[in-house]
């Protein structure tokens, strides 16, 4: 296996034609500043136009967490006010753009906890894959309104239930579910 680290933060991990995306900050549990949305979606585009490439799993670096969203932290100085925030959500929307219309199929490996911009960018992948410790939430009511809408404009499924629950298509996997994809053959085509 080939890795190419495009930052820090967002590792490419090549194995054939399959192409593994690292959310790379485990010491956050894979918070995605901003530098890691622009690393995301620059990562999705370049591996967009790649021919060789069959399928795109995006997963978190270790077993704790996929993401628990967006890195607060950085909130007082990249949402300090109304035209950074506008910077700041046009960069999270351009790479929710790439994920939803990559021409590759697209899989979420989720283990432990994906909450909000990290469900954001799980739920743009055509499939999620969950293990046994995963968590899937959206911690605001205007994320569902968010979330809803546009999953309904690009045509994905996102069944959202009065008591705000979210189904999405996926899979649990046993609790001993590796981030490996041995045996996993994707044929699909261009």
């Amino acid at each position: 296996m080939e890795t190419e680290a495009i930052s820090k933060t967002v590792l490419i991990e090549r194995d054939g034609p399959i192409v593994t995306v690292v959310l790379n900050r485990p010491e956050k549990l894979n918070a995605i500043n901003k530098a890691t949305w622009i690393a995301l979606g620059d990562a999705i585009d370049e591996l967009e136009t790649d021919d060789d490439v069959r399928c795109i799993v995006l997963r978190g670096a270790g077993d704790k967490a996929f993401s628990p969203g967006a890195d607060i932290s950085e909130f007082e100085t990249e949402r300090a006010n109304r035209d950074k925030a506008r910077a700041y959500n046009s960069t999270v929307e351009n790479t929710i753009d790439a994920l939803g219309n990559c021409r590759h199929p697209t899989l979420a490996l989720i283990k432990g906890i994906c909450i909000g911009g990290g469900l954001e960018a799980a739920a743009f992948c055509d499939m999620r894959i969950c293990g046994q410790s995963s968590t899937l939430e959206l911690t605001k009511r205007s994320e569902w309104a968010w979330l809803t809408a546009s999953l309904l404009t690009t045509k994905l499924r996102l069944n959202v239930m009065p008591q705000h629950s979210v189904s999405l298509k996926a899979l649990r996997l046993p609790h001993d579910f590796t981030s490996r994809h041995s045996g996993v053959s994707l044929n699909r085509h261009h």
